[in-house]
């Protein structure tokens, strides 16, 4: 999820409040750093074993543009909380793959962005790619996949989804290329890639070939005003998830649609956003801010966390079968103050018990 969505997430959750285990995917013999829903919520947390990997609510330090978070390891019942870095961002994108950690980091006192690595104990942190720009990065065995963001000759704005390979740290192939979209989703399942590209008035799921580069049109949503977005995007058992947001109901609405772009479904009509696909349930988030779940078709809607006045839940992750999230305090004070509100990352069971600030 790109900072572009989540503070499109955050706001229209906040407005409608003020104003009324990851389980590791395998196909066949691939490794998948993380689910395709966490990393459509910013990567917070991921799993590898009997371990999870946690973004922390504490600031290690402010910056000028990006702030620096911790990440933590902890057992998966909370136990044991290590430091790994310090460095994290806010949306750190956290993949697993083998004996290292992939993320989202800062450096440069917050000025820059920068995809790391870094060894599950902590060690070994290095910079592989610099001037990241906010967009997800994804993992599956020995590539990863990112999106380079530049000028080209005709001073145009250039978006760029590339393959990297983390064993020569070098970028071998570039998929998609476009100076009139920009990309905030990306999902990986088995030789394609899916992404949401966005333009002037429409938004369209596409469907790419890793290996062929080859891109077809999944579906298209026009908006000729701009009053509407896909906001979000979730691969889940041959399905992909996503939400649209429109400005004309202030409603965030759920739909799925197959891989081969067939049988596109209304899943339900309730506002639904920061979407997570565990356990055959969809976790979402309200109009009022509260952490809910129900059924794959929409029905059981039910509240897990509610969010008190003025509060807001977002950014909904699933590791090793627990629930993390983001907490914010839509406070005027603190904003009037510091010019920032601050956000806690807290993590609770499936159903909503043993909640605890990370």
């Amino acid at each position: 999820m790109s900072k572009f969505k989540r503070l499109l997430s955050v706001i229209l959750i906040a407005c409608t409040v003020i104003t009324c285990g990851f389980s590791q995917n395998v196909d066949a013999a691939s490794v998948y750093g993380n689910s395709s829903s966490n990393i459509n919520n910013g990567g917070l947390a991921a799993s590898s074993g009997d371990y999870s990997f946690v973004r922390s609510s504490k600031i290690y330090k402010e910056g000028k543009e990006e702030d620096s978070y911790y990440i933590y390891r902890t057992y998966k019942n909370g136990t044991s909380k290590k430091q790994i870095v310090n460095n994290a961002s806010s949306m750190p994108y956290m993949n697993v793959v083998g004996s290292y950690i992939y993320y989202v980091g800062v450096y440069n006192s917050g000025k820059n962005l920068g995809v790391y690595r870094v060894k599950k104990d902590g060690t070994g942190q290095t910079r592989l790619i610099s001037n990241y720009g906010e967009n997800p990065i994804v993992v599956k065995d020995n590539y990863l996949y990112y999106v380079k963001q530049s000028v080209n000759s005709k001073n145009q704005y250039v978006e760029s989804l590339c393959r990297y390979n983390t064993s020569t740290k070098k970028t071998v192939s570039t998929l998609y290329t476009t100076t009139t979209r920009y990309i905030t989703n990306m999902s990986l399942y088995g030789d394609y890639i899916y992404i949401t590209a966005h333009g002037d008035n429409n938004s369209i799921v596409y469907k790419i070939n890793t290996k062929t580069k080859s891109r077809t049109t999944l579906y298209k949503l026009e908006s000729p005003n701009s009053t509407s977005y896909i906001t979000e995007l979730a691969y889940y058992k041959g399905n992909l998830y996503y939400t649209v947001y429109s400005e004309n109901n202030d409603n965030s609405q759920l739909y799925k649609i197959s891989t081969s772009g067939k049988n596109r479904q209304h899943v339900t009509k309730y506002f639904t956003s920061n979407i997570n696909l565990y356990n055959n349930k969809v976790y979402y988030v309200n109009s009022n801010g509260s952490v809910c779940s129900m059924n794959l078709d929409g029905s059981s809607r039910t509240t897990i966390k509610k969010a008190g006045a003025d509060e807001i839940n977002y950014g909904i992750n699933i590791a090793n079968s627990r629930v993390y999230f983001e907490n914010m305090i839509y406070d005027m004070n603190e904003i009037i103050q510091t010019g920032r509100l601050s956000s806690r990352v807290y993590r609770m069971t499936l159903s909503g018990k043993s909640l605890t600030k990370m």
